[in-house]
Order: structure tokens, then sequence, then C-alpha cells
């Protein structure tokens, strides 16, 4: 692939063109670096797949140490690049090195998960981890070390199986409140501040929403399994466009999942039974 730019080299990739030594079975969660590393977790084939576009090399987590995964879920990369992995059956978070060698649990088996799910570093390297069955979001400085969960008891605004995260540059944090068909966003402590999206069949409501994820411009785009698309709203909770439809072509789902946005505003959707990433990017208005 000698004369073939980065981006094209992940399109091939992740699009299906390149024949993968693992093939993809149910990707779900996604995260990127923006600097040339991808990872995707494959819930079925019960592996995370990492595309280093630098070395041009594609590398597969399978177990962290002796314990192999059993149902690998969320994905993130912290500042140094290290990889997390939430497993929903193994019930913990795991920490590998970019190259996937495995470092060690996140929270060192001091804090217990339930059902841990969708992931988010923040730009000051806390990292928030969804418990779905416990209902909350965990919080962990970089070091590791829990800070503590939330929303807190007696909030009057409870999480009711929520799936996904994301965390804006500006540290607020958004999640995808499954069950009661909203996404719900946060503070940096933890403080409520609002929700946007109610169940229904409308442009801007909800059926199943799964991943949530921010641009550089604070637009927040929300995946729904049910509509086979995402939906984009601005920080009101106003809905600006949406985008896909049920399908197998381009800019088309079967049953998406996961989505991310990296730092240089390419969006990574996980189209789950279609097996496959898709890649869009965000323009401002006027870009040429």
């Amino acid at each position: 692939m000698p004369n073939q730019g980065k981006f094209r080299q992940l399109w091939e990739i992740v699009t299906g063109e390149e024949q993968l030594a693992i093939p993809f079975l149910t990707p779900y969660g996604i995260a990127s670096d923006g600097a040339g590393l991808l990872c995707v977790a494959d819930t079925s084939a019960r592996t995370v797949q990492c595309y280093d576009l630098t070395k041009r090399e594609v590398h597969y987590i399978l177990q962290a140490g002796d314990e192999p995964l059993a149902s690998p879920v969320g994905v993130a990369l912290d500042v140094a690049s290290n990889v997390l992995v939430s497993d929903s059956v193994n019930a913990k978070v795991y920490i590998f090195s970019p190259q996937g060698e495995f470092l060690r649990e996140l929270g060192s088996g001091a804090v217990r998960f339930q059902r841990p799910a969708g992931i988010a570093v923040a730009v000051n390297g806390d990292v928030y981890v969804v418990d779905v069955l416990a209902h909350k979001l965990k919080v962990f400085e970089k070091t590791g070390r829990y800070i503590g969960e939330f929303p807190r008891e007696g909030s009057g605004e409870p999480l009711y199986l929520p799936s996904n995260v994301a965390v804006d540059r500006a540290g607020h944090v958004y999640v995808t409140d499954s069950m009661n068909f909203t996404v719900k966003k946060y503070d940096r402590d933890g403080n409520y501040l609002r929700s946007f999206g109610e169940i229904g069949d409308a442009p801007g409501s909800f059926a199943r929403p799964r991943g949530v994820a921010v641009d550089s411009d604070l637009h927040v785009y929300v995946v729904d399994a049910t509509f086979d698309n995402f939906q984009i709203f601005d920080q009101e909770g106003k809905l600006l466009l949406f985008v896909g439809k049920p399908g197998k072509g381009p800019g088309e789902f079967y049953l998406p999942s996961g989505i991310f946005i990296d730092r240089n505003d390419r969006i990574f959707v996980s189209d789950t039974y279609n097996k496959r990433i898709q890649v869009f990017e965000y323009l401002r208005q006027g870009t040429p």
C-alpha cells in the first residue's frame, strides 16, 4: 500500500475492502486518537481490533493476561493512547498499551461493576464508565483512582439503563439514558444540567438511543438503532440534522450502535449488523 494515504487505508480496512484475519461480526464501541490509532470492540467476535495507520498494522486484543475477553462493549483511548476496554460479561474494565499489551484493571479490583458499557476519557484524563445495571456513571482519575459516581442519590434525575457516554472539550458529560429515551447532560462534577429527546418516532425523539458523541462546535450526535440513523442537536437540544436510513449502501445503516468523533472532527459510526464502520466528516459552513 505504498501509494495510499492513511485515510484510504483506514477506509479499506473498516469497510471490508481489505481482508482481515478476524472479520467484524458485531462491531460496537469505537475510539480513535486522531493520530492514526483506531480501535473497535466487537462483542460477538470477543475481540478488540486496533488499526495502527502509521505502521500499517492491525492487531487484536483477545485477552487480559490469562483472562479471555467475553463480551467487549466499550472502548476508549486515554491521553497516552492506552486502550480501555469494558467487558460486560466479565464485569471489568481493562487497560492495554497501544500495542495491545495488558497493563491492569481500572480501579484494580477495588471498584465493582455490574455491567460496564460505554467509556469516555476527558481532556484532563478523567475516565467515565457507564455501569448499566447500577444505573450510574462511575468516574476515575487518570491515575485510576476512583472518584465517585453520579447521578447522586436524590438528585431527581435518575438514569435508567444508561448505555454510552461522551465528554466534550469543556468537560461536560453526556449520557445516553436508554430507557428514559433521552440524553442527559452533566457538568464535570456530576451536576445535572439538562436533557433532550423523548420517546417517539418523530425527528428529534428516540426509540433505541445508543452511542453519543460531540464535535468541536459542541453539536451532540446520538445514534438510534431503531431509526438506523444518527441525529445531531445543538446545546439547547434543538434538532439540526439527521443522517442515515435503513439499508446497506453508503450512509445507510442496519442497527448502528457506537459513534466517536476524533479531534479532526472525523465521525466513526459502528454499523453493527452491516458488519462495518462508516466514516463521515464534520465540515464547518464555508469550509472549502
